[in-house]
């Protein structure tokens, strides 16, 4: 990579061969001979190669549809097998990954009479293996980080993650939920950061800011196999660099059930955190008595003797992500937003 241009810029290149990416809707890439001259405001952008010249054009659109749809019984096996093909979208298991656009839309998931995987839909040989208990509680929150690691999900009698060269606990102090969440936003910490050693070497804060704090060769780490460098990126203590850690956009609380399955592909896809609902039910008037009362921060007697309001909500537990989705029975479920 030679330059990057954004807003108000111009780059003036010499006589050579270059594939210019540009970035709109459809990605489109330019592969030309000659000079170029790039002149960039918040309007457009404008490419001069200085004469007539060939160019090559070449364009892909992001993966945001399924490549197909898995079948699955009730049974926590099968739906295992099923999440186990969701890393079949992935496009790459370089630190690349990182980016939304070589991350694919795992298939659907369909409940039915007997599992069925079609062809094509195998996970990449990352070498990596989630064992989880099977049953719902624990296979749900795992999905996301089967995916992102291109792993296969397995029944085990102990929650964590196993290659051939190092296992890694899921079943911490923090608790299971907790510490899958913490190894999937790690691992992308890191990659974001190894990504710079490949074909975007960009002048990146993180790096600045963590490289001096770990004792991890980035530069080798990008060529590493991918379960080695799973490895590396999982000795660093995470309180270490969780400042640097993204916000989150998203976090799903998903009730346990059967046909939940059904949602995990298009949360997955969000690369959102899951977890098991840990919430309680909240009348409506214990919500908006107290709201009113603080707002005029007066007497509010005869509000509260009046709120019979029968309704109920489910409060679920907060997060530090930007958005949270509840996802129960029709009956139970409330969309929350954090404004």
């Amino acid at each position: 990579m030679l330059t990057s241009i954004e807003g108000i810029q111009r780059e003036e290149l010499p006589s050579g061969t270059y594939t210019i990416e540009l970035c709109p809707p459809i990605k489109l890439y330019l592969h030309v001979e000659g000079t170029v001259s790039i002149g960039a405001s918040f309007e457009d952008v404008t490419i001069d190669f200085g004469s007539v010249v060939d160019v090559n054009i070449g364009g892909r659109s992001l993966h945001r549809r399924p490549a197909g749809t898995v079948t699955t019984t009730t049974d926590p096996a099968d739906m295992m097998a099923a999440i186990s093909t969701f890393g079949s979208a992935l496009k790459t298991t370089s630190p690349e990954r990182s980016f939304p656009t070589l991350r694919g839309h795992p298939p659907t998931v369909e409940l039915g009479e007997e599992l069925h995987v079609p062809d094509g839909l195998k996970p990449p040989e990352t070498g990596i293996t989630v064992e989880v208990p099977p049953e719902y509680g624990s296979i749900f929150p795992v999905a996301p980080l089967a995916y992102y690691l291109g792993a296969e999900l397995v029944p085990g009698n102990t929650p964590r993650i196993v290659t051939d060269e190092f296992e890694h606990p899921l079943d911490t102090s923090l608790g299971f939920e907790k510490e899958v969440e913490r190894v999937l936003k790690q691992t992308f910490l890191f990659d974001c950061i190894a990504r710079t050693e490949g074909l975007y070497p960009v002048n990146l804060y993180e790096r600045r800011e963590v490289e001096s704090m770990v004792d991890l060769d980035f530069a080798t780490l990008y060529d590493t196999p991918f379960a080695k460098r799973l490895e590396a990126y999982l000795s660093v203590p995470y309180n270490l660099i969780e400042e640097f850690v993204p916000d989150w956009q998203l976090t799903t609380h998903v009730s346990p059930t059967s046909d939940n399955v059904e949602m995990l592909p298009f949360l997955v896809n969000d690369l959102a955190i899951i977890r098991t609902p840990h919430a309680k039910e909240v009348s409506a008037s214990s919500i908006q008595v107290p709201a009113v009362e603080q707002f005029v921060r007066g007497k509010t007697r005869s509000l509260s003797e009046t709120a019979t309001n029968p309704r109920s909500f489910i409060e679920p537990e907060p997060s530090d992500s930007l958005e949270e989705v509840w996802v129960a029975t029709r009956r139970q479920s409330e969309r929350a937003r954090r404004r």
